[in-house]
């Protein structure tokens, strides 16, 4: 009886363990042909092969329903792939798709970004506009990463737009957005800056550098106390 007892937590390990190894054969099929294409995506993106993780990623995208899930998926592993201007135009889908003010500006916040990667700055500064007319709607941004993010997207347009007025209109986007939320991390600062500059705004660069310098400041004596 006492065996028997015994070889009870035993035979539970046992089966546990043949369960787990069912599970991870499952996960790592024998061949390729057995793994899904976003494993092979990855796999193709681990060994810095672009084309074929490319490939996999539009053979899943043409296997997969459509859905806000897809999209949004779709959308960063292009980006992922440098494919800037077909993520930029999934967020442009994302942005038809919606009425809801915080999903508009999530969408527009990152048209900023992907058109100015894909060196597309007119577009680029033409979603800012539009961003600023959805902030003007609603308040919810301010002091959340929304609202940190899209200034500092914005910023960085203004440093590489190739038109000084462009940018010129791009800062002042950026900084009436901060002037509202004066909230914005280190790395935003530093862009603010850096946009003056080339805006070739003193005044403003000499502001946001104090800013910066502030809080790093900030950071540096909060990272000494621990």
């Amino acid at each position: 009886r006492q065996t028997s007892i015994s070889s009870r937590p035993v035979r539970k390990v046992r089966l546990a363990l043949e369960a787990w190894w069912k599970a991870i054969q499952a996960d790592y099929p024998d061949s390729a042909q057995g793994e899904s294409l976003l494993s092979l995506y990855e796999r193709a993106l681990s060994f810095d092969d672009g084309q074929l993780a490319r490939e996999y990623l539009e053979r899943w995208s043409a296997q997969e329903p459509e859905s806000e899930s897809k999209r949004s998926h779709l959308k960063y592993e292009y980006k992922r792939l440098g494919e800037f201007r077909r993520a930029a135009e999934i967020a442009a889908i994302e942005l038809e798709g919606t009425t809801d003010l915080w999903k508009r500006a999530s969408s527009l916040r990152d048209m900023v970004a992907l058109h100015r990667e894909a060196g597309e700055f007119s577009e680029s500064l033409n979603a800012a506009r539009k961003l600023n007319t959805t902030f003007a709607s609603f308040g919810d941004w301010i002091g959340l990463g929304l609202g940190r993010m899209a200034i500092h997207e914005v910023f960085e347009l203004a440093i590489v737009h190739p038109d000084v007025a462009a940018a010129r209109e791009a800062f002042g986007l950026a900084d009436c957005w901060f002037q509202t939320s004066h909230d914005l991390a280190f790395v935003g600062l530093e862009a603010g800056a850096k946009a003056a500059q080339r805006c070739v705004w003193s005044d403003k660069e000499s502001h946001f550098r104090r800013l910066a310098e502030t809080e790093l400041k900030r950071i540096s004596d909060m990272m000494t106390k621990k």
